[in-house]
């Protein structure tokens, strides 16, 4: 997942990831759908040992609980707000939600709501 380098071999000016060339020999052809993972999300650790085939869920599922996807690292929402369990929605589909911020948006929408009525009133 994410950035970082990537091992690109080229033989006569066609480009390989190293990496999809270990899974390729070791592992067989790669299954329609599925993506050359590596198990410590260290784009440059090619060691047989440390691939397999997933899917993209997979793959991020896996890079949360290695601590390297962007969105599981973050500590506070982007207004501030510390991501704590008392203050912290785990949505359907995983991802969390700040429960400050939905609060204050929720506010805002009765304020708005108020507001309308009192103005076609």
């Amino acid at each position: 997942m994410g950035g970082g380098p990537v091992l690109m071999l080229s033989i006569k000016q066609q480009h390989y990831r190293v990496h999809a060339l270990v899974a390729e020999v070791f592992l067989g052809p790669r299954p329609e759908g599925m993506f050359v993972c590596h198990k410590d999300d260290v784009r440059t650790n090619n060691r047989l040992s440390n691939l397999y085939y997933g899917t993209h869920s997979e793959n991020t599922v896996d890079s949360v609980r290695n601590g390297t996807h962007n969105n599981a690292r973050k500590t506070h929402c982007k207004r501030g707000h510390e991501f704590t369990p008392e203050n912290t929605y785990i949505l359907k589909t995983g991802s969390r939600s700040c429960k400050a911020c939905a609060q204050e948006r929720n506010r805002q929408t009765k304020r708005r709501i108020r507001e309308r009525r009192l103005a076609s009133a």
